[in-house]
């Protein structure tokens, strides 16, 4: 039996797609990488929050991705509208995320995306990144490796572009991959 590789998807909903956006929430999910887990057994290390953007005046946005929003469903734009964090109490609570769960890799879907946004706002706010350069993992390499160069069907049960079903998506995706690059 593997050994656990402890995980954590990071997914951002932004208001532009640069590693500057303004961000509107997260979501992280911890998982074991080696294993193949449900939905709700990820929902179960899964946290989300909405972002309050007053609190990040210099942040960018693309008025693009702006319009883009709002062809999004309901449920996604109803979903930012609750708990607001401001950006300080967000990084506090991801960076303790990060460490409660002894998190060894950090996994965002690209590589000028969720980690770069990360990084950026850690960096704003004079916070220590959460993990090394080299724990820094890109979940469209790991597609790519797996074989997987499309998008991967998105499960009954969750919605798009909320952060929290995002991330358990990608947690998903993350571990096909594990799989097929094992079975080889």
């Amino acid at each position: 039996m593997a050994l656990p590789i402890r995980a954590c998807i990071i997914d951002w909903e932004t208001l532009s797609t640069l590693p500057t956006a303004k961000v509107i929430a997260v979501g992280l999910t911890a998982f074991d990488l080696t294993v193949e887990s449900t939905i709700d057994e990820l929902r179960a290390t899964t946290e989300s929050f909405n972002i309050d953007s007053g609190s990040q005046s210099d942040r960018h946005i693309c008025p693009d991705t702006f319009e883009w929003w709002t062809k999004q469903s309901d449920e996604a734009k109803a979903a930012l509208l609750d708990n607001q964090l401001n950006i300080k109490e967000a990084l506090s609570r991801i960076i303790s995320f990060i460490e409660n769960h002894k998190i060894q890799y950090l996994v965002g879907n690209g590589s000028t995306f969720d980690n770069a946004i990360l990084a950026d706002l850690c960096r704003e706010h004079g916070i220590d990144y959460p993990v090394e350069y080299w724990q820094d993992m890109v979940l469209r390499t790991m597609k790519l490796l797996a074989g997987m160069n499309g998008k991967a069907k998105f499960p009954e049960g969750l919605t798009k572009h909320i952060a929290a079903d995002d991330a358990i998506y990608e947690a998903m995706v993350a571990q096909t991959c594990w799989r097929r690059t094992r079975s080889g």
